[in-house]
């Protein structure tokens, strides 16, 4: 490791839940399971929520729970929607100080956790980060604008970071959170279309900061076909 990069680290990591909510994953839920495995973290845990999905997302996911005693599969019964999802996962299976949500066609890079993390270990009135979400396939028309579309969005958040001092929002595929935090907020609203901006709202106006970590990369597996990529957009909406 780089000597710059020893001393950015924390002498002591948190432990972390990761959130991953899932309604009718299971072409993309392997793939980002797998990049679960591979997290260069001591101590975390990734808690499946699965959103009452009527495909094998379920099946899915139970395959890697036998050589993964830190994955765990949370089912509803009744589809909720994505924020109170999560809600539920915040009230009955997280009790880390730090959680971070991804979403379920979202591939964490080895390093990114770490760098989700550590800025939380320095800043006390931290009260989230985001990272650097990047569209994966770039092959036809579709890939490539939902790619210029990632690069928009984080050019948005880096230049609104150095103008103002602050980021607009999170971005709702890869972000971490202090769970405290989020439990003074009243965790993820259903009453807006974006989460992700409500939350990040909702953190600033009790004072907290919001941060961007550009190294916290996380590969987006961006939908080939118009019939995914609205099923996709519809899953961000509600």
């Amino acid at each position: 490791e780089p000597e710059k990069e020893k001393k950015f680290w924390p002498d002591l990591w948190p432990p972390v839940t990761i959130l991953v909510p899932c309604h009718n994953e299971a072409a993309s839920i392997a793939a980002t399971a797998t990049a679960l495995q591979l997290l260069d973290y001591p101590d975390y845990r990734v808690v499946f929520i699965d959103d009452a999905s009527t495909d094998e997302t379920a099946e899915v996911i139970r395959r890697f729970l036998p050589s993964n005693s830190n994955f765990h599969l949370l089912r509803l019964e009744e589809n909720q929607g994505k924020a109170q999802a999560l809600n539920c996962a915040l009230a009955t299976a997280v009790t880390t100080p730090i959680i971070v949500v991804i979403d379920a066609d979202t591939l964490l890079t080895p390093r990114a956790l770490k760098h989700l993390v550590a800025p939380f270990c320095r800043q006390p009135r931290l009260g989230a980060v985001t990272g650097n979400p990047i569209a994966l396939n770039r092959k036809n028309l579709l890939e490539k604008v939902q790619a210029a579309e990632f690069t928009s969005i984080i050019g948005l958040i880096k230049r609104s970071q150095r103008v103002l001092g602050r980021v607009l929002t999170v971005s709702g595929c890869v972000a971490a959170y202090r769970t405290e935090v989020l439990r003074e907020v009243g965790g993820f609203s259903s009453r807006t279309a974006t989460e992700d901006i409500d939350i990040t709202w909702q953190i600033q106006r009790r004072f907290y900061e919001v941060w961007f970590a550009p190294q916290a990369v996380a590969f987006i597996q961006c939908p080939c076909r118009l019939k995914e990529y609205w099923k996709q957009r519809r899953r961000w909406a509600l």
